[in-house]
C-alpha cells in the first residue's frame, strides 16, 4: 500500500481545501521513502494523521466505544472555525488516494468522505456521505456501511495501529505492564477477531438449525425468547450510548464551567461570589473580638494587676516566709527552754552535782540554743494568711498570667483575621457587577447536575437491560439443551462441532508461532536501536495472558519499571516494528512526535536505525526540537519531499506549503546511496 495524496477542506486547523503529495519520490535516480512535515506546536501537524484515519475507519477512527453522537458531535466540532465570524464553514471533506496490491494487481482507490451541518438544526445528526472510486470508478453498488465495511477489510484498524502511531501509543505501550496493549495488538495482528466470528456464525447457525428441529408450540417460544432478547440486547446498548452521549456533555459541560470561573476569577469573581460569606466571616470575627475582650477585662479585674508587679511581689513572699522560719524558731526556743528548766530541776534533786548536770544538758542542747539570724520581723501576718499569700503567689498570679497571654494571643489572631477579611470586603465588586456571568455559570453548574444524572440513569439502564437480556439467553440455552438431543447426533452439528474446535486450535497454534516469531524480531530490533551502554534484551511473551518479561543477556529477568524514559520508549518502538513485521502487511508508517522522550543518544539510533528502513513509506510529523538541524542532515539521503505546517494566528488557519524544512533545503548528494525497496 502507498498513499499517494490527501486532499483536505474545513478540516480542524485547515480552511479551504489543502492537497497533500503524500507518494514517495524519487530523487537522484532513487525513490526515497520518507516525506517530512515540520510544524511547531499547534501548528497542525497532526491533522494528517487524524484526516488519514478518519477517512479510513470514520467512528471506528476514535475508539472502539465511541457512539453515534459521539461521533456526530466530533465531526460538527471538526470542521474549521476561522476568525471571520461572519463567514463560517457548513461542511467538511477528507479525501484519500492510495495505491494497494491484490493477488500481485495493483489498484488505486480514493476515498471521499465528507460531511455538513444543518445551522438552523445544531442538535440534528450530521449528515455524513462515504464513497470509494476504484481505479477512478466508483463503487455505486456500495452503500456507507458497505464501504466503511470494505475499508476495514482491506486496512484493518487493529493493523493500521501499528504503521499509524503516535507518543500516546508509543507510552501506553511503554507503560503497559498488564500485557493488556500488547495483546490487543497481538490478537488484531492475528486476525483472531475473526476467528471469534466464525465461531460466532457457527454457533448461530447451530442454535437456528437445533430451534428448526423444535415442535412448533416450542419454535414458537424460542422466537419469543430471541425477540425479547434482541429487545432487551437492544436496550443496553442505547442505554450505553445514551450514557457515553451524557459523560461527553458532562466533560463538555466542566470545560464550559471551568472557563467561566476563569473568566469570573479574572474580573474579581472570586471576591464578589464569596462576598456574603465573607461578610458572615466578618461579623463573626467581629463577635468573637468582643469575647474575648470581655475575658480579658475579667481577667484584668481579678489579680492579675499583681503580675504587673510581680519582682515585688515574690520579694515580699520571701521576705514573709523568712519572718514565719524566724517566729517558729523563736517560738521553738522559748518551749525548749521551759522544758530544759524543768528536766535541770529534776535531775538536781537526784544528782549531787549541779553544775554537772548544767553542763551536761546544755552541751547535749547546744544546737538547738544556737543564735538564730535575726529578721526582723515587719509584717508579722499569722499562718493562715501565710498560706493564702503563698497560694496567690504560687498558683493564682502564673495562672493569671497564662491566660492573659493566651486571650491576647487569641485576639490579636483574630484581630489579624478581621483585617484580612475586611480587606476582601473591599476588594470584592458587588455581586450585580458579575450577575450575568454567574446566572451563565449556575447555568452550566445545573446543566451539568442533571447529565450527570442522565449518565447515571442510563448507566443503570444499562446494567438492568443487560442482566436481562443474559437472563433470556440463559433460557434460550436450556430451551435449547431440551430438544438437542436428535440434532446433535446429526452430521451437520457434527462437522460445526468439530469445526469450531478445529478454530480454537487454530487460534491457540497461530498465537504461539507468531509469538515465538515476535520474539525474534523484537531482540533483532532493540539490538539495533539501543545505545552501546543500554541493557541488550530479549522478550519472552506468553501466548496466553501475552504477559512480556525481558530477560538480559545472562536470563535474567529485568523489571520493565527499572528502565529509564529513554530505554522504555525504544523498548515500545522495537515491539511496534516486531509487530509490523510480524504482520507481514507492506504499510505505510506514520510516526507523530517521534522523539520526545528520547535522549540524544537514542535519537540518533532512531534517526539512522528506524526511520530510513521502517517501511517503504515513512510519514514524520516533527517539531524544529525534534527533528533538529543534525538529525536534518543525517535524514537527508532518505527524504523525499518536505511540507512545512505554517500557522497563521490572523486568519485562525494553517497551511501545508512545500518548501523547505524550517529554513534548511533538500541537497542533492553526489553518492548514490542503496536503493530502498518499493514495495506496492
Amino acid at each position: 500500500m502507498i498513499l499517494e495524496e490527501l486532499k483536505i477542506c474545513d478540516f480542524r486547523v485547515i480552511s479551504g481545501e489543502e492537497r497533500i503529495s503524500l507518494a514517495p519520490r524519487v530523487r537522484n535516480n532513487r525513490k526515497r521513502p520518507i516525506i517530512l512535515f515540520g510544524g511547531l506546536n499547534g501548528a497542525g501537524k497532526t491533522t494528517t494523521l487524524t484526516a488519514i484515519r478518519l477517512a479510513l475507519y470514520g467512528r471506528h477512527s476514535l475508539g472502539g466505544n465511541v457512539s453515534v453522537k459521539e461521533y456526530h458531535a466530533y465531526l460538527r466540532e471538526s470542521i474549521h472555525k476561522g476568525r471571520n465570524t461572519l463567514v463560517q464553514a457548513k461542511s467538511a471533506h477528507i479525501h484519500l488516494t492510495f495505491s494497494y496490491a491484490t493477488r500481485g494487481e495493483v489498484s488505486r482507490y480514493t476515498i471521499k468522505r465528507q460531511w455538513a451541518v444543518d445551522t438552523e438544526a445544531p442538535d440534528e445528526p450530521i449528515s455524513e456521505t462515504l464513497g470509494i472510486e476504484k481505479d477512478g470508478n466508483l463503487l455505486e453498488e456500495l452503500d456507507y456501511q458497505q464501504c466503511q465495511g470494505f475499508l476495514n477489510e482491506l486496512v484493518p484498524i487493529g493493523v493500521s495501529d501499528l504503521f499509524f502511531f503516535d507518543g500516546e501509543k508509543i507510552a501506553e505501550l511503554a507503560e503497559d505492564t498488564s500485557g493488556k496493549a500488547l495483546g490487543a495488538a497481538i490478537r488484531k495482528l492475528l486476525g483472531l477477531d475473526v476467528i471469534t466470528r466464525m465461531r460466532d456464525d457457527l454457533a448461530i447457525y447451530l442454535r437456528e438449525k437445533n430451534t428448526a428441529a423444535m415442535p412448533e408450540e416450542h419454535q414458537k417460544e424460542m422466537a419469543d425468547l430471541k425477540s425479547a432478547y434482541e429487545a432487551a440486547y437492544s436496550l443496553y446498548k442505547k442505554s450505553m450510548d445514551d450514557y457515553s452521549e451524557a459523560k461527553r456533555q458532562v466533560k463538555r459541560l466542566e470545560s464550559e464551567v471551568k472557563k467561566s470561573e476563569g473568566y469570573i476569577s479574572s474580573k474579581g469573581g472570586e471576591w464578589a461570589r464569596s462576598r456574603t460569606q465573607e461578610q458572615e466571616r466578618v461579623d463573626a470575627l467581629v463577635a468573637e473580638k468582643k469575647q474575648l475582650e470581655h475575658q480579658l477585662r475579667e481577667c484584668m479585674a481579678s489579680a492579675f494587676p499583681l503580675v504587673l508587679s510581680l519582682n515585688k511581689v515574690e520579694e515580699l513572699f520571701t521576705q514573709l516566709e523568712a519572718e514565719q522560719d524566724y517566729k517558729k524558731q523563736q517560738l521553738l526556743k522559748v518551749t525548749m527552754t521551759k522544758k530544759l528548766n524543768l528536766l535541770k530541776r529534776s535531775l538536781e534533786s537526784t544528782l549531787q552535782d549541779k553544775l554537772a548536770v548544767e553542763s551536761a544538758v546544755e552541751k547535749a542542747f547546744s544546737d538547738v540554743f544556737a543564735d538564730v539570724k535575726a529578721v526582723e520581723v515587719i509584717h508579722d501576718c499569722s499562718e493562715r494568711q501565710f498560706s493564702s499569700i503563698r497560694y496567690l503567689v504560687k498558683d493564682v498570679l502564673p495562672a493569671a498570667r497564662g491566660q492573659f497571654l493566651e486571650i491576647g494571643e487569641a485576639l490579636a489572631d483574630v484581630q489579624h483575621q478581621l483585617d484580612n477579611a475586611s480587606k476582601n470586603l473591599e476588594r470584592a465588586p458587588d455581586e450585580a457587577f458579575l450577575q450575568d456571568e454567574l446566572e451563565q455559570l449556575r447555568k452550566f453548574n445545573d446543566e451539568k447536575a442533571g447529565h450527570t444524572a442522565k449518565a447515571q440513569l442510563a448507566k443503570e439502564e444499562a446494567r438492568k437491560a443487560l442482566r436481562e437480556a443474559m437472563d433470556l439467553m440463559r433460557k434460550m440455552q436450556k430451551k435449547e439443551q431440551e430438544f438437542s438431543s436428535n440434532f446433535f447426533s446429526s452430521r451437520a452439528y457434527q462437522m460445526a462441532k468439530r469445526s469450531r474446535e478445529l478454530l480454537n486450535d487454530f487460534a491457540s497454534q497461530a498465537t504461539e508461532n507468531k509469538v515465538s516469531q515476535l520474539e525474534q524480531e523484537f531482540t533483532s530490533s532493540f539490538q539495533k536501536l539501543a545505545r552501546k551502554d543500554d541493557i541488550s534484551l530479549q522478550a519472552k511473551i506468553d501466548p496466553k495472558t501475552f504477559d512480556v518479561r525481558l530477560l538480559n543477556n545472562q536470563g535474567i529477568e529485568i523489571n520493565k519499571k527499572q528502565l529509564s524514559a529513554g530505554e522504555k520508549q525504544i523498548f515500545a518502538i522495537a515491539i511496534l516494528e516486531a509487530l509490523a513485521r510480524t504482520s507481514g502487511r507492506k504499510l505505510p508508517v506514520i510516526i507523530d512526535t517521534p522523539l520526545g522522550r528520547l535522549d540524544s543518544k537514542h535519537r540518533g539510533k532512531l534517526v539512522e536505525n528506524y526511520f530510513p528502513t521502517a517501511s517503504h513509506q515513512v510519514v514524520i510529523l516533527s517539531t524544529d526540537t525534534e527533528i533538529d538541524q543534525a538529525y536534518f542532515k543525517s535524514l537527508q539521503p532518505h527524504i523525499s519531499h518536505i511540507y512545512e505546517v505554517e500557522y497563521f494566528p490572523e486568519e485562525g488557519n494553517s497551511e501545508f506549503l512545500e518548501r523547505k524544512y524550517f529554513g534548511q533545503s533538500l541537497v542533492e548528494e553526489s553518492v548514490v546511496q542503496e536503493c530502498v525497496p518499493d514495495v506496492a
